[in-house]
């Protein structure tokens, strides 16, 4: 996972959160992968572990700094869990997904068999209900060119994974990120 950060005052920034890997003593690196039959165990760099206690944890970071619950959108949000983390964090979420996979991964297949949409409200009914989730069933590039709210304080990027669509939703969500505000991405696929 990576979280670009836009600040007025400096360009805009990359900044790797992937683990780093380490290894037992009598294991050895290499390129991530199990070696001498010891499974790697990740040791996350700084204080952010990126999963769903971790984006909780971000959220709780963006309330403290702003003084007020952070605006959200996701981008991909298939079945709330990442959306209900950053609502359990203190922000409100605005999710955007089509819910009907993308044929890059298996989620175009998943969708055929069980409705991830039905899945998702069902998930999110309590946050829904209380007004800190909203869902737009669009894709994200509709989303972005109708979206008239003021700046989101964090925008979380997990839709299709390919290259060219993870680059045009920065693309199209970037202009809509408030200043000081974190744009997180996760499960990009890069085949080099």
């Amino acid at each position: 996972m990576r979280a670009i950060v836009q600040d007025r005052r400096k360009d805009l920034t990359m900044v790797d959160l992937r683990p780093k890997v380490d290894f037992p003593q009598n294991g050895h690196k290499q390129n991530g992968h199990v070696q001498n039959g010891h499974k790697p165990k990740p040791v996350w760099q700084g204080s952010i572990q990126i999963h769903l206690d971790a984006l909780a944890d971000i959220a709780k970071e963006l309330t403290i700094r702003l003084g007020r619950a952070p605006r959200c959108v996701e981008i991909g949000s298939w079945h709330g869990h990442s959306a209900k983390a950053l609502v359990k964090g203190g922000a409100t979420v605005l999710c955007v997904d089509t819910w009907a996979g993308c044929t890059t991964d298996q989620t175009s297949d998943m969708a055929k068999q069980a409705d991830p949409y039905w899945i998702f409200t069902q998930n999110t009914t309590k946050e829904r209900e209380a007004g800190n989730i909203e869902a737009w069933q669009i894709s994200s590039a509709e989303a972005a060119g109708k979206c008239q709210l003021p700046p989101f304080d964090l925008i979380f990027i997990d839709a299709d994974h390919s290259y060219e669509a993870t680059k045009a939703d920065i693309v199209a969500w970037l202009p809509h990120l408030a200043p000081g505000g974190v744009m997180l991405g996760h499960d990009y696929q890069n085949p080099e």
